[in-house]
């Protein structure tokens, strides 16, 4: 499904692509952008696409955003996230992973909410999706994934809306356009409020992707297939972690030679600008 969006122009990906290179050019950020992420910028247009549909083709908006979530993606490591840096007793519980796809063939991003404490760390929680969702992206080249709030068994004890919140905001800032769906399944009543608290976080035009659901009526989102057991199911899973198997980075094919040779002339350019920068502040 996703969120409804404005449909963009090969033009205006291009002047998105053309913004970003001469900021570049012309103030370079203090660290370097991840190799990957520039590589995203030069070849990636579905990915430049998604900041200009979710800010409805602003294009000034678009460009602040997508700067924003490079400089975030150097800093926190985002592409080069392995785990070995992770809380190992978080990641191999198997309250979050990735498993199955939804009806669209979108990953499910899956969070078992009753294996949850509020004692836990939330910045090494939020570095274990980070990293399930840069591992999708390296495995399954996804564009999307949809994520799944298994509540079943959850109760005031374990629900955490403050993890709840820190998620919905990792998505909206970073990962701009990324949600097919968020599944709540089978919510208890007694926890209405956090379904409002999700449905209050989320901008207007993806509320109408967060869908509350019961055994019921999940095949409507996700086929008996891919279904695990425990929600009414074919899928007999159980969780157990399993390393990833080698780090592939995606490299999207350049629409043509020209674009390459066009974009190899401009990394060049900033290349050298950045070398001119680097010896200048030396000498000062």
């Amino acid at each position: 499904m996703g969120i409804k969006v404005k449909e963009t122009t090969p033009q205006q990906i291009e002047e998105l692509r053309d913004r970003f290179n001469r900021k570049y050019a012309s103030t370079p950020p203090a660290a370097p952008f991840h190799p990957t992420d520039i590589d995203r910028i030069r070849n990636d247009h579905l990915w430049l696409q998604r900041f200009l549909e979710m800010h409805d083709l602003d294009m000034e908006t678009s460009f602040t955003k997508l700067w924003e979530t490079c400089t975030w993606r150097q800093s926190y490591g985002a592409n080069d996230l392995e785990e070995s840096q992770l809380n190992q007793e978080y990641l191999k519980e198997g309250s979050v992973f990735v498993h199955n796809n939804d009806v669209d063939g979108k990953p499910l991003l899956i969070f078992r909410v009753k294996l949850h404490s509020k004692s836990k760390n939330l910045d090494e929680l939020i570095r274990i999706v980070v990293y399930w969702v840069e591992r999708a992206q390296r495995e399954q080249h996804l564009t999307q994934l949809t994520i799944f709030f298994d509540m079943a068994g959850t109760g005031l004890a374990t629900m955490d809306l403050d993890f709840v919140k820190r998620i919905v905001e990792t998505f909206k800032q970073y990962y701009p356009n990324t949600l097919n769906y968020i599944l709540v399944f089978e919510l208890a009543w007694v926890l209405n409020a956090a379904f409002k608290v999700i449905k209050a976080l989320l901008p207007p035009k993806a509320v109408e992707i967060l869908k509350m659901i019961s055994k019921k009526d999940i095949n409507q989102y996700i086929t008996k297939d891919n279904c695990l057991a425990s929600w009414g199911g074919e899928d007999n899973y159980e969780f157990s972690f399993v390393p990833e198997a080698k780090k592939v980075i995606s490299k999207p094919v350049a629409a043509n030679a020209g674009d390459d040779e066009q974009f190899d002339k401009k990394l060049q350019f900033i290349l050298r600008q950045t070398e001119v920068a680097a010896t200048t502040a030396g000498r000062s």
